[in-house]
């Protein structure tokens, strides 16, 4: 598995809460999990950020989407069209592959928009783009733009990395669990 993310993803990669390049068990039994991060990430950098992660490691059997945040500076005619067009290479590049969409966040505030209403619908419209056109999706629901989970008005503090991490975990989990021991509570969304 592994999963791609722009400038959330590389913060806790240089804080050493996930490693660069050796895959990461996290606790699961049969998953590893590699991460790949770059700042300022845009949805259409990704295909070929996915493509040299191939070169080198082979297809995996899943890939998590953790970008676009960076381009909601777009219309929401732009934001469609965009997330069906990566997803739609991603699918071609790989097509035996489960791709999960994590959602985007909700922060307090948007490089590159003029007004930080419309970009909390464009995100709206990112994920909902991004669950039509993935297999599955990860939400992030204890991740809120008040909550106290922001080092700055665009990146994680430890404590929102902890909790977006864990959103992941309890995906994989799940995913990776059969449904007779997963219990109550949380199950796979898509």
């Amino acid at each position: 598995m592994a999963c791609f993310g722009d400038s959330i993803l590389w913060h806790a990669l240089n804080k050493q809460l996930l490693k660069w390049d050796n895959p990461v068990n996290l606790g699961l039994d049969h998953t590893l999990v590699s991460f790949r991060a770059r700042r300022g990430l845009h949805l259409n950098d990704l295909p070929d950020l996915v493509e040299r992660y191939i070169e080198q490691h082979g297809i995996p059997d899943s890939v998590i989407v953790c970008v676009g945040a960076n381009d909601m500076g777009k219309t929401v005619y732009k934001i469609r069209c965009l997330v069906k067009q990566v997803i739609g290479k991603l699918q071609q590049q790989m097509p035996s592959t489960q791709i999960v969409w994590s959602d985007i966040l909700h922060r307090p505030y948007y490089e590159s928009v003029k007004s930080q209403g419309a970009a909390a619908r464009k995100r709206q419209h990112m994920n909902n783009r991004g669950h039509h056109y993935c297999q599955h999706y990860i939400s992030h629901p204890n991740i809120l733009k008040t909550a106290p989970v922001f080092f700055d008005t665009v990146h994680l503090n430890n404590t929102g990395m902890e909790v977006l991490l864990g959103d992941i975990l309890r995906y994989l989990w799940h995913a990776e669990c059969p449904p007779h021991l997963r219990g109550g509570g949380a199950h796979l969304s898509g």
